[in-house]
């Protein structure tokens, strides 16, 4: 009887192991600089009208970081209200999740090599809490 392990351990990693790393990536609360991101996120709204409040009250970050931030926290009040700080950590997480996962979908096309996808994925998913959100976090990907 022939077993192969290669399909076995794809299959492990793509809906064992990514989904832990996915879930664990989510759960874990927004901290130091994302949070602040979005608390600018919420103060831009009281300080004139879209796109000139986004660059006015910012910190020096660049724009796509702003607006990035500025999206994901619009986003995420659909469904949270701000108020509640954790679930709507949550809420962006899922967000930042989904956007993960189809950019490395895309790359994996792109390069066309074995595990591509689950690889990238799970490297990006299980930064560190603390750099995950960061300007130069979303920077590592988004440049495709």
């Amino acid at each position: 009887m022939y077993v192969n392990v290669e399909y076995i351990l794809d299959k492990i990693v793509t809906f064992i192991l990514l989904p832990i790393v996915s879930i664990s990536f989510i759960i874990n609360s927004i901290s130091s600089d994302p949070k602040i991101y979005q608390g600018i996120a919420r103060l831009t709204d009281y300080f004139g009208t879209f796109p000139q409040n986004v660059d006015t009250i910012w910190e020096v970050k660049s724009i796509s970081n702003r607006m990035l931030n500025y999206l994901l926290y619009k986003i995420s009040i659909i469904f949270v209200p701000y108020s509640e700080h954790y679930l709507n950590g949550v809420v962006i997480k899922i967000i930042s999740l989904i956007i993960v996962l189809l950019i490395c979908y895309y790359f994996s096309r792109q390069i066309k090599i074995k595990y591509s996808f689950q690889v990238s994925s799970i490297l990006i998913l299980s930064t560190s809490n603390v750099a995950t959100l960061q300007a130069e976090w979303w920077a590592l990907y988004l440049h495709y």
